[in-house]
């Protein structure tokens, strides 16, 4: 199978005032293609942050981090927030749906090019048929997180990361 993501040796530290907090320590994994992992720990742990290194929302004190064959150190800024887009779901802990879209053009936020047909389809698939114009505040809290899935799905992505989803399973994304 192929690596659709590799962490290597990768390090994490914050500068506190005078104090330096090492977030996380010298991490090494890989995620296949297809494989369903879950991160768990305390909090405090580093979750969040491994999962903001993954997701290319940060970047690592050291170590490499390889997303689809790219290391992403070695790649711009604006090559990073591309890979970010085309290849990465996020699926964050407060869904940050827009709160004056509908669930169908929270859907299509993400999407490169806007496709209602598609945007309703992955909807269906979620469980959320008949719901695409409703907004954030008329959905129930799993309705809204069956929206935040089904944005994370809009492309189709390699790697879908989930904070703090406890009760998602892959029979909910679809």
């Amino acid at each position: 199978m192929t690596d659709i993501l590799e962490i290597k040796e990768v390090w994490k530290t914050y500068q506190m005032g005078a104090e330096k907090i090492n977030a996380i320590q010298g991490i090494n994994f890989k995620v296949e293609d297809g494989a369903f992992i879950a991160v768990m720990g305390p909090s405090g742990s580093g979750k969040s942050t491994l999962l903001h290194l993954a997701g290319i929302l940060d970047q690592p004190t050291k170590g490499d981090v390889i997303l689809n064959g790219e290391n992403i150190k070695e790649l711009s800024g604006k090559q990073q927030a591309k890979l970010r887009r085309t290849k990465i779901g996020f699926i964050f802990q407060r869904f940050n749906l827009l709160s004056q879209l509908t669930a169908q053009e929270n859907v299509m936020l993400p999407m490169i090019k806007p496709d209602q047909e598609k945007a309703r389809k992955i909807l269906d698939r979620v469980g959320l048929s008949g719901k695409y114009d409703r907004l954030p505040t008329q959905l129930s809290g799993g309705e809204e997180q069956r929206v935040a899935i089904a944005r994370a799905l809009a492309n189709d992505p390699v790697l879908i990361l989930a904070d703090e989803q406890g009760n998602w399973t892959p029979q909910t994304a679809g």
